[in-house]
C-alpha cells in the first residue's frame, strides 16, 4: 500500500517510518502514484491521533495528525492509527498478533501469550543458540507456495512509555514452522495441540491488536471484519502445528521447545 503525507503530518509519519525501515519511493513513481492520491475535498476518517483520506484501494493520505484527547500519546492511538494497514492485510488473508518472533537455527517460532503471560521475559531468558526479533507483536502473511512469513512489528510501549530510541526492520519476513502458545505453569512442558485450540487461542491473540470497537465503523462491516479475522486465523492454525507451552520462571522452557521440534 501506497502512503502519502502533507505538511501537517509529514514529521509524526517519517518518525513512524524511520522506526519501521520503512521504504521511500523515487521521486519518478511517486509523481506517478500521485494521480491515485483523494482528492482534496474528500473527507478523511479519524483513526487514533491520524486523519487518513483513502482511495479505496491502496492509497492513502495522512492528512493530518491532531493533538491526543489524553494530552500524551497512547498505545491505544498508536495501534488505532494502523486501522488502513490492518484492512488492508486482513483482505490479504494476513492479520496482526499479539506474539514474539523468535529463532532457533533455520526455524522460526511465534511465541503466543496473553499481556502479562511473559512473552519479554521468556525472550531475555534464551540461551545464546536462540534469537529474538521482537517481542510484542508480528504480523502473519500468506505466501503463494502455502507457507506463512512473520513481519517483526515494534514494541510501542518502547517508545511511546518508555521513550526508547529502538528501530525494526519490518521489511523483513521469516518462514513460520511452529506456534507456542504461552502460559504460567509448575513445571516446563510442551505438548502438541489440535488446530481448533490453536485457532481460538491466536483468534483472542489477534484481536488485542485490532481494536474492531474502536474503529468506528458500522455494525455490518466490523461483523466482515470480525468474520474474515476468524478465517484467516484458521487458515494459519491449519498449515503451522501449534504447541501448548507452560512456562515456570526459572526453568529451561527452550529445551521443550526443542524437543517437540527435534532440534
Amino acid at each position: 500500500m501506497d502512503l502519502f503525507t502533507t505538511a501537517a503530518s509529514d514529521a509524526w509519519v517519517r518518525k513512524v517510518a524511520r522506526i519501521m525501515h520503512l521504504e521511500r519511493r523515487p521521486p519518478r513513481e511517486t509523481a506517478r502514484l500521485q494521480c491515485n492520491v483523494p482528492g482534496a475535498d474528500q473527507l478523511g476518517r479519524q483513526h487514533g491521533v491520524l486523519t487518513i483520506q483513502s482511495n479505496g484501494n491502496q492509497t492513502h493520505v495522512v492528512s493530518d495528525v491532531r493533538p491526543s484527547v489524553h494530552g500524551i500519546l497512547t498505545l491505544r492511538e498508536v495501534w488505532q492509527s494502523f486501522y488502513p494497514f490492518y484492512r488492508h492485510l486482513l483482505g490479504m488473508g494476513g492479520f496482526p498478533l499479539h506474539a514474539a518472533l523468535i529463532k532457533r537455527g533455520a526455524r522460526w517460532m511465534l511465541l503466543a501469550g496473553k499481556p502479562g503471560a511473559g512473552k519479554s521475559t521468556c525472550c531475555r531468558r534464551l540461551p545464546a543458540e536462540w534469537d529474538a526479533v521482537c517481542d510484542e507483536e508480528v504480523v502473519v502473511v500468506p505466501f503463494n507456495d502455502g507457507t506463512w512469513h512473520a513481519y517483526p512489528f515494534p514494541t510501542w510501549s518502547d517508545i511511546v512509555e518508555r521513550k526508547l530510541d529502538r528501530t525494526w526492520n519490518t521489511q523483513h519476513h521469516y518462514p513460520l514452522s511452529a506456534i507456542f502458545l504461552l502460559e504460567r505453569g509448575e513445571e516446563d512442558r510442551a505438548e502438541p495441540v489440535g488446530e481448533g485450540e490453536t485457532a481460538l487461542s491466536l483468534n483472542r491473540r489477534t484481536r488485542e491488536k485490532c481494536f474492531f470497537y474502536d474503529w468506528g465503523l458500522d455494525k455490518k462491516e466490523e461483523q466482515t471484519l470480525r468474520m474474515l479475522l476468524f478465517e484467516n486465523v484458521c487458515a494459519l492454525a491449519r498449515s503451522i502445528p501449534g504447541y501448548r507451552l507452560a512456562v515456570t520462571r526459572t526453568g529451561k522452557f527452550w529445551e521443550e521447545m526443542e524437543r517437540v521440534l527435534n532440534v
